[in-house]
């Protein structure tokens, strides 16, 4: 009379922990795919800088506290490769010429930057005329205790209420009082 009846538990609790799951897990996505971001521009925003005349990228190095870095090498990369290697001066600043725009990545000894570098008067009018790089301001990971993690993802949410709604559900349907008699 009730053919699922011995398998429906084990539906339930399968269903359950397919939701608990993200996308790409439960439905067999592989993680590279199309339009994925590379793993080391998922921390850092894009910058829109406006160059000033004469070509030159303008900015600023400091510490997490405000104060000025002086002598510190900043070094600005395009594709990967270095286009050049400046030192701050007394008040943190620092000026680098560039040849065109385009994305740039700026790193320091403790911070990093993109850049999406503008030449003079193309600018769009939300991009900054200089960059603020702060050093020791890197982004960590993993913050969290294993238990406020778990509950945090929304998947998992629910997939927790709905195992405390099926279950007694579930054990309210199988008691032995419930079956039909033969």
């Amino acid at each position: 009379m009730y053919p699922l009846r011995r398998q429906q538990p084990l539906l339930v609790t399968s269903l359950c922990c397919a939701m608990a799951l993200p996308g790409s897990y439960a439905w067999g996505a592989n993680s590279a795919t199309e339009g994925s971001v590379p793993a080391h521009d998922t921390s850092v925003a894009i910058i829109d800088i406006a160059l000033q005349e004469g070509s030159e990228l303008h900015g600023r190095v400091v510490d997490r506290e405000g104060l000025p870095v002086t002598k510190s090498e900043v070094k600005v990369l395009r594709a990967g490769k270095t286009v050049t290697v400046v030192r701050t001066d007394g008040i943190g600043a620092f000026k680098a010429e560039l040849a065109r725009g385009g994305v740039y990545h700026v790193e320091t000894e403790d911070g990093v930057a993109v850049l999406r570098v503008w030449q003079p008067n193309t600018a769009p009018p939300h991009a900054v005329s200089q960059v603020l790089m702060i050093n020791g301001n890197k982004v960590h990971r993993g913050q969290r205790t294993p238990t406020q993690a778990l509950f945090c993802h929304p998947y998992i949410v629910i997939a927790v209420a709905a195992m405390l709604v099926a279950v007694p559900v579930i054990l309210h349907n199988n008691r032995d009082d419930r079956r039909p008699a033969s």
